[in-house]
């Protein structure tokens, strides 16, 4: 799911897209970023279980919707019923399903964090709610680029001697980035600055 290394072309792609979320959290503290990321972690690992048990479900009212707007409820319904194909019939729609609540289960997540969650006390619990925001939108984007994008990969230049002075891409100096190194640090400054941080008296 997280690519891994990351370069720092993706890296820059991930922030650029997070930049809204980002915002969102310097605005609503750190509070409101722990709902959050908790409620994508929960999305993440509920969404295609849910999938996978909605899609029967569904398929049943969508067969039972078609074959009564084709015959109505005649002697006919479950001869249509049984030929009527369902809505999720593929492993590929059933994955776009569960994208579909995980988005969900992320949208009311941050709905949560917005209403439920203490507010920002100073600007350091604003900074370190954008730091959260921040992982929340990475663990987010890259969950469903994954799935149906891809984030962008290295083209590789095979090395040849036609040509005079060619540069092997071995030559060239990269960048490559840990995810899981870099929202563990991430981690370890949010909990610092939750022992640090004066919360507003209620």
């Amino acid at each position: 799911m997280i690519p891994n290394p990351l370069t720092l072309e993706e890296l820059t792609l991930i922030i650029v897209l997070s930049l809204p979320l980002v915002f969102w959290g310097l605005q609503h503290g750190l509070d409101a970023a722990i709902i959050a990321v908790v409620s994508v972690l929960a999305g993440m690992l509920l969404s295609d279980p849910l999938a996978s048990a909605l899609s029967g479900v569904i398929n049943i009212f969508w067969r039972m919707g078609k074959a009564i707007a084709s015959v109505g409820f005649g002697s006919e319904f479950f001869a249509q019923f049984g030929q009527e194909p369902g809505l999720f019939t593929t492993p590929e729609q059933v994955e776009v399903l569960g994208s579909i609540i995980f988005m969900v289960i992320s949208f009311f997540g941050l709905r949560i964090a917005r209403r439920r969650a203490g507010g920002r006390a100073n600007f350091l619990d604003g900074l370190l709610g954008a730091l959260g925001a921040l992982v929340t939108s990475y663990l987010f984007i890259t969950y469903l680029f994954e799935r149906h994008v891809g984030l962008p990969q290295e083209v590789v230049i095979n090395p040849t001697t036609e040509l005079p002075g060619f540069v092997t891409p071995t030559d060239i100096p990269g960048v490559v980035l840990d995810p899981t190194v870099l929202i563990l640090v991430v981690l370890v400054i949010i909990a610092y600055g939750v022992q640090t941080t004066k919360r507003k008296a209620k």
